[in-house]
């Protein structure tokens, strides 16, 4: 049921201007760790104060929610996790003040009023490190990374009234620390521990084949690489029109670089851009293929199977590379 309704959903939605983005892929990618998964991590007891103890907190949430427990936190392990936290003084920039005309729109006809608007900012910066040794005191992984955030009040008054204590309150630095941390855990797990990440291609459009290349890009994304694969080739094999056929090797090309045949996926980019010469997304895919080969080794080196990127979706998101 899920695929047919995706069918006439994306039918629809790509039969509309602006169309151009394809279902989300999704492919595992490797940690910066030289380990192999799945493992486990002792956190050091000796985090030093309220920030590494809240920086601590976060990541150990993080690593414990790593896709299908590659890495979990276990005080027996063998391998110790170290961080280091310091804190940059916040930097408040002066208090903006400026004449404005405010509206009210709680009667039926708007008025307007003087008004001094008055705004804050504050910027907090952080630079944290952790570091990862192995029983024997080897280092594994050693990573620092600086993290910033700003918050802002703002705040509007009658002119009429404005006077002493009325400006913009404080910005509060607490919240921002709490985000930087969040932020950072998250990047520190995807360098102790495999993730998925989360990517869109370009939409092209496979004519009268659309159904079989629709049905293609919705068994991609749930990373039902065989399926896919006989959707987009029965479509290209159909196909006369060089633009349609070119659009249906598009998804087929995907399909073998993610199933990791990326000799496969080279030479269908260049049947594709044979047929497509005017399409630009062929050539950056065939310029990315050595760099995604490179990470599919470092992920198998790590004993990780990358086709089981369905089963890892469990993690929080990472950010789109594209």
């Amino acid at each position: 049921m899920r695929l047919d309704g995706c069918v006439w959903l994306m039918a629809l939605a790509c039969s509309l201007p602006g169309c151009a983005k394809t279902p989300d892929l999704h492919v595992v990618r490797p940690a910066m760790a030289e380990l192999q998964y799945p493992n486990r991590v002792a956190l050091e007891p000796n985090w030093p104060g309220d920030e590494q103890q809240e920086f601590r907190g976060q990541l150990e949430k993080r690593l414990n929610e790593a896709p299908h427990k590659l890495l979990t936190v276990d005080a027996g392990s063998g391998l110790k996790l170290s961080a280091r936290v310091v804190r940059e003084a916040p930097v408040a920039s002066p208090l903006m003040v400026q004449d404005r005309t405010c509206w009210d729109y709680s009667q039926k006809t708007a008025t307007s009023h003087a008004c001094v608007f008055t705004r804050r900012t504050l910027q907090v910066k952080v630079v944290l490190s952790v570091a990862l040794r192995d029983s024997a005191g080897r280092s594994l992984l050693d990573l620092t990374l600086p993290f910033s955030a700003r918050g802002m009040s703002t705040r509007s008054v009658d002119k009429a009234v404005y006077g002493p204590g009325q400006d913009a309150p404080e910005v509060d630095p607490k919240p921002l620390y709490r985000q930087l941390f969040a932020e950072a855990a998250g990047r520190f797990a995807q360098a102790l521990a495999p993730y998925v990440e989360t990517s869109t291609r370009t939409w092209l459009d496979c004519g009268d084949q659309s159904k079989a290349c629709i049905l293609g890009w919705n068994a991609l994304s749930d990373c039902k690489y065989e399926q896919a694969a006989q959707n987009f080739a029965g479509a290209s094999d159909a196909l006369k029109g060089k633009q349609q056929q070119a659009a249906a090797l598009w998804g087929l090309a995907l399909t073998q670089e993610l199933k990791g045949d990326f000799a496969a996926a080279r030479q269908t980019l260049l049947n594709a851009q044979a047929a497509n010469r005017e399409e630009k997304a062929f050539q950056a895919e065939l310029s990315n293929l050595e760099n995604e080969q490179t990470l599919r080794a470092r992920l198998e080196a790590q004993k990780v199977d990358p086709l089981k990127a369905c089963e890892l979706l469990k993690a929080p998101p990472a950010k789109p590379s594209r």
